[in-house]
């Protein structure tokens, strides 16, 4: 039995027959989650003991427990979850967020670009 965050490889059980050890040596590998990638008009953080960090595309191991933080632009809200744990070499929740364009009438104003008039300098 391996801990969590691990898998068995090899066989469950061995026997011994005339003397030698029949079945392959059974050892438990860590498992990973696969790479979150980026999010559009936001960014991912991973949690680490000393703080958050932007996670960056090239990080490879990302073991069983470690936490991310999605958080989206100025100017964009979070649709979906605002975080997700790796369990067991899947995502929880595996849902993955969208940063949309907020629709709130005062930063709507702020980030309408000038449409009318001539330009006067």
């Amino acid at each position: 039995m391996c801990l969590q965050g691990f898998r068995l490889r090899g066989d469950k059980y061995m026997t011994c027959q005339y003397g030698r050890w029949k079945g392959s040596r059974p050892y438990c590998e860590e498992i990973f989650c696969p790479n979150p990638g980026s999010l559009a008009n936001g960014k991912i953080y991973k949690k680490g003991h000393l703080g958050n960090f932007v996670f960056k595309p090239y990080i490879v191991t990302i073991r069983h427990g470690d936490r991310l933080m999605y958080e989206c632009e100025r100017g964009y809200e979070l649709l979906g979850p605002t975080g997700a744990t790796c369990v067991d070499g899947q995502w929880s929740p595996e849902d993955r967020p969208l940063c949309k364009q907020s629709s709130h009438p005062a930063l709507q104003k702020l980030w309408k670009p000038i449409e009318e008039g001539p330009l006067n300098y």
